[in-house]
């Protein structure tokens, strides 16, 4: 009898490959007009991966040209083409440039989405070009503000 091990590595790389349109994972395989949107969050699986020391030899899931080309898609999409690079990863882009706007959360930035975008292409370093510019732009493109604004209607004294 196979291990689950065995039998999940033959399984892999044909779903692997039917999820990667060649520059990014697709959102979802169901072929609606929203399945070919960018997600920032695509690669989070490669990031727990690299995290626990399986993203590689024998345990490689995804390919790595693959998860650096998603990286890159996302970097130039997500990123450089939402408001200027200036406030993170948007959730969701589509193909063309313009976010998705087909639920709330995917025209959002989430911290937690981008710091973990950030971690995995940090993890990735070794073959993205520019990384530290790349991991730059991410981390530190949140705008900040040395005083936080007041609840309306509460004073400050």
């Amino acid at each position: 009898m196979p291990s689950l091990q065995a039998e999940g590595k033959e399984q892999i790389p044909g779903e692997e490959q039917k999820g990667c349109d060649g520059k990014y994972y697709n959102y979802d395989s169901s072929g609606s007009e929203t399945s070919s949107s960018i997600m920032s969050d695509q690669c989070a699986g490669q990031w727990f991966l690299g995290a626990c020391g399986l993203d590689q030899g024998e345990f490689e899931v995804f390919r790595k040209s693959h998860v650096v080309s998603a990286l890159k898609t996302i970097f130039e999409k997500n990123v450089m083409s939402f408001a200027g690079g200036t406030m993170g990863a948007v959730n969701g882009m589509r193909p063309d440039g313009v976010p998705d706007t087909s639920s709330v959360q995917s025209n959002e930035v989430w911290i937690g989405v981008v710091y973990a975008l950030a971690a995995t292409m940090i993890q990735e370093v070794r073959t993205l070009p520019s990384p530290s510019l790349i991991i730059f732009t991410l981390l530190f493109s949140f705008p900040t503000s040395t005083t936080c604004p007041s609840p309306q209607g509460v004073s400050s004294q």
